[in-house]
């Protein structure tokens, strides 16, 4: 289970872009904003068993981390503590899981050396946007 951060939800409308580690962040999602010294950095479409979409970004730096995408999972466990603020109110925010839908960003940090001129320290890899496991199945 994630802390829930209703002290930072109720007092701004907006609803979070994105998730770090059930912490609700309000800009649009940028890799360095999800790690510090992690090499690949991942936004993922969840949904929690209530049926409240959240995207959360999380490091990905396993190295089994290739055979985890290849089995349809990165892992992610608990969504964030929120459904009863951002949700449709039907959850207890006691979900143990959260459906890992799809990958829709994945970004991997370019060595200093390696970088051309312009080039930011982070790339995009759509090697690994996916779909994620059979979860029209559950």
């Amino acid at each position: 289970m994630k802390i829930p951060y209703d002290d930072i939800l109720n007092r701004i409308a907006e609803r979070p872009k994105w998730w770090l580690d059930g912490v609700p962040r309000y800009d649009d999602f940028r890799p360095e904003d999800a790690t510090i010294y992690g090499r690949r950095v991942l936004l993922v479409h969840t949904r929690c068993v209530c049926g409240t979409d959240y995207l959360q970004g999380v490091e990905a730096g396993q190295p089994e981390f290739a055979e985890m995408i290849a089995r349809g999972t990165v892992g992610l466990g608990d969504p964030p503590f929120a459904c009863h603020i951002v949700g449709n109110g039907a959850c207890s925010d006691f979900a143990t899981t959260c459906r890992e839908i799809r990958v829709l960003e994945c970004w991997e940090r370019v060595e200093p050396r390696a970088l051309q001129p312009g080039e930011r320290e982070w790339k995009r890899n759509p090697r690994f946007e996916v779909e994620l496991h059979d979860w029209h199945a559950t």
